[in-house]
């Protein structure tokens, strides 16, 4: 067979050609539609996943506080900027305003329009905001309002000082004390801005925090916001700053070396410190004007100083205290009734000893003793709690039971220090090294949840079975402590006398505040002198014989105007046992304050 022509091998070729043409069409559509459809896939994928996003992921807002300071008038100006991320929910977000004195002025939406007036609902403001929605929410906010140690904030034209938890309105879940809530992120950030006064400076810092947990803000809601011209004093401690009003007398070597003793004094105490630490000494406070106390938190401290006054190195020793204690346990268990008061309790108690800390020169001026102080505070506790059984005689651990305000403060910073003296002496005489329940309670601070944490410290530095006796007679029950060896400590009558009295009218005062029939029950010295004076001729029986010879024995002027009360009490027909004694004591008398 002879071989094919020129042709035939062209048109051969050529078919070839046009095949293998076909089958790469055909692989590159194959190609194509499998691109087609992985790219398909991975967008049913991306839009499953992003609308799981949207139904799952629930970010928390962001909250930016932008606050105008001015330098006359009593009111800041803030402007709540409440952005809700996009994957996130729409929500109603509450405010707490609870007591703060803020008075609304606008809420509007990113584009200025007006979203409607919040609703208030039993002290909270619900707001509602939408999926990436930005909401400013505008108000007033009163500082210079009246707290427990005088106006909780100022302003004027040198400068402007108030604490966070009366200026901010701030998430419910902020104020939730559940056990391991505290360890949840409660916002998505928030953040500041402030708009001062020309020539002000801010003094405190307040950088953002992203997803604060309870212990941010706690501390936003303590610490003290300052502005205003300060001089910043050298001479403090690493990581402790001191700043006084700028043009007012020089700072003394003196003072601070006091400051500088209660910085190194609690830095060891606690075996650690905040990173930072202010102390704002605020303008002491002229005739009829009240004391500033405009934050305590772990960050700082702002108020009214008075270097001359124990009573002022006291009060800032105390909120030192909560500074550093607070810097190195941050965990809500010990802000939680029923452990609250044991807190309070350390606080006072180690306010007092830590004034053995202060230079001597301080301390000789102004006249301090750590024992005799704590004798003077027995003398309180013993005065109110025998004088008022009804009103006083509750055991601590019922702490969360107790309704009136006045004796939660007795049992906070009477009853609670001496509670925790008798722990440490207690612990001492078996061995025990000094300050060991406090070291328990920093040490093991992020485990206690909501337990019994006195419970806990009490079998931790006596042991199982003195720590019973210790739990069941003081913490459980009301008997009174037994620190009859403070005896040795007891100032002068007049002394004694005064301090009676200050607590007397301390905790009067309390109870004045929601009920002005209260008689508070100052007495003169005079009229010591002559309860004394009739002790043995007016004699009643109004404790148990035990206790009565040692009280006696403890302090006579205080045993004798408890007498006289008692002996005036029976004269008038009035039962020992009437919760409304005080009353009806003094029912028919004009000279009760």
């Amino acid at each position: 067979m002879s071989g094919l022509s020129g042709a035939g091998v062209d048109y051969m070729a050529k078919n070839k050609s046009k095949s293998k043409s076909k089958s790469k069409n055909r692989r590159q559509g194959f190609r194509l539609s499998a691109r087609v459809i992985i790219i398909a896939c991975i967008a049913a994928v991306l839009a499953l996943a992003l609308s799981a996003c949207f139904i799952f992921i629930d970010k928390l807002p962001g909250y930016i506080y932008n606050v105008t300071i001015p330098d006359t008038g009593s009111a800041l100006i803030v402007t709540l900027e409440i952005s809700n991320p996009l994957f996130s929910k729409t929500r109603a977000v509450s405010l707490l305003l609870g007591d703060k004195d803020i008075v609304i002025a606008a809420c509007n939406n990113a584009a200025g329009r007006p979203t409607g007036d919040p609703l208030l609902d039993d002290g909270v403001l619900y707001i509602m905001t939408g999926r990436g929605s930005t909401t400013y929410l505008t108000y007033t906010a009163e500082v210079a309002t009246p707290g427990k140690h005088g106006n909780r904030g100022d302003i004027s034209g040198d400068y402007a000082v108030f604490d966070g938890e009366q200026a901010l309105l701030l998430p419910t879940d902020c104020y939730s004390y559940k056990p391991g809530f505290d360890r949840a992120s409660l916002m998505g950030e928030v953040r500041f801005a402030f708009y001062l006064p020309d020539g002000w400076e801010q003094i405190t810092p307040r950088d953002p925090v992203v997803k604060p947990q309870w212990s941010d803000i706690y501390a936003i809601t303590q610490d003290a916001f300052v502005f205003g011209k300060f001089t910043k004093v050298s001479g403090t401690a690493p990581g402790l700053d001191a700043y006084f009003l700028s043009g007012a007398d020089p700072v003394s070597t003196e003072v601070l070396d006091g400051f500088n003793s209660l910085y190194t004094y609690y830095s060891q105490l606690i075996g650690s410190a905040p990173e930072l630490y202010s102390i704002i000494a605020l303008p002491k406070p002229g005739a009829g004007t009240p004391q500033v106390i405009g934050g305590a938190g772990r960050g700082s401290v702002a108020a009214s100083f008075n270097q001359d006054l124990r009573r002022d190195w006291q009060l800032l020793s105390h909120r030192m205290f909560h500074a550093f204690f607070d810097s190195a346990v941050p965990f809500a268990s010990f802000h939680m009734a029923t452990n609250t008061w044991f807190y309070e309790g350390m606080a006072t108690y180690y306010e007092n000893m830590s004034m053995d800390a202060l230079p001597g020169s301080l301390k000789t001026r102004l006249d301090i003793d750590v024992n005799r102080q704590m004798a003077l505070l027995f003398n309180n506790y013993l005065y109110m709690r025998i004088k008022d059984t009804a009103a006083f005689g509750f055991p601590p651990m019922r702490e969360d039971d107790i309704q009136a305000d006045a004796a939660i403060e007795f049992l906070h910073y009477t009853t609670a220090p001496l509670l925790v003296k008798l722990l440490e002496d207690t612990a001492r005489k078996k061995g025990v090294p000094p300050d060991s329940a406090l070291r328990f309670c920093v040490n093991n601070g992020d485990s206690f949840d909501e337990r019994f944490i006195a419970f806990e410290a009490a079998i931790e530095v006596l042991g199982e079975d003195d720590a019973q006796i210790y739990c069941e007679s003081y913490l459980l029950s009301i008997d009174v402590p037994p620190l009859w060896d403070l005896k040795a400590y007891q100032p002068s009558d007049k002394d004694i006398l005064d301090g009676l009295n200050d607590i007397e009218y301390v905790i009067g005062s309390w109870f004045k505040s929601i009920d002005e029939s209260y008689p508070i029950d100052t007495v003169t010295y005079e009229q010591l002198q002559d309860a004394m004076a009739n002790l043995n001729n007016n004699r009643v029986l109004f404790l148990s014989v035990g206790t009565s010879v040692k009280l006696e024995d403890y302090c006579l002027p205080l045993y004798a105007l408890l007498n006289d009360y008692y002996y005036r009490a029976k004269q008038k027909g009035i039962s020992y046992d009437d919760p409304d004694l005080r009353y009806k004591m003094f029912a028919d008398e004009t000279n009760i304050e």
